[in-house]
């Protein structure tokens, strides 16, 4: 019972912002390690491949997958539109079960479209954590670049 209580205790840590302050500076602290033991060489060819990188993956976000998600989002948007259009039709038609096929069809399309909605908002998401950690390992050699250029 102890040791149950004791992992829904680190459970409920692991979330706390300390916890995870001391798990970023842990991992600073590594990576500081490691480029610290990097010669000069080693540390400006690690700068400038990150830079590119980062460079690279800030520009494919911003005009690729923007435009691309833009128009997946509009192109569904706009089927969406019709399907509901197409089904409010089918629900005024004197067909028999017209109102329950209509309910089906509105709830199927919602969820077809909130399925699209919500992958693409996910995908940006990863997208932009990724970005954020190059961002964070290249402000890293920066400093320890900058603290190599004052000795």
């Amino acid at each position: 019972m102890t040791q149950i209580m004791q992992k829904m205790k680190n459970a409920i840590l692991y979330i706390t912002r300390p916890q995870r302050e001391k798990r970023q500076y842990a991992r600073y602290e590594k990576e500081r390690c490691r480029f610290e033991k990097m010669t000069d060489r080693e540390l400006s060819a690690c700068y400038v491949n990150t830079k590119a990188s980062y460079e690279h993956m800030k520009n494919f976000f911003t005009f690729v997958v923007v435009a691309i998600l833009l128009a997946v989002v509009m192109g569904v948007w706009k089927k969406f539109s019709l399907f509901i259009m197409e089904s409010v039709r089918l629900l005024y038609s004197n067909a028999p079960h017209s109102e329950e096929s209509t309910k089906i069809v509105m709830i199927v399309g919602a969820m077809v479209f909130a399925f699209i909605a919500v992958s693409a908002l996910l995908l940006i998401a990863l997208f932009l954590r990724g970005l954020h950690l190059i961002q964070r390992k290249l402000l890293v050699i920066e400093e320890e670049r900058n603290e190599r250029n004052k000795n």
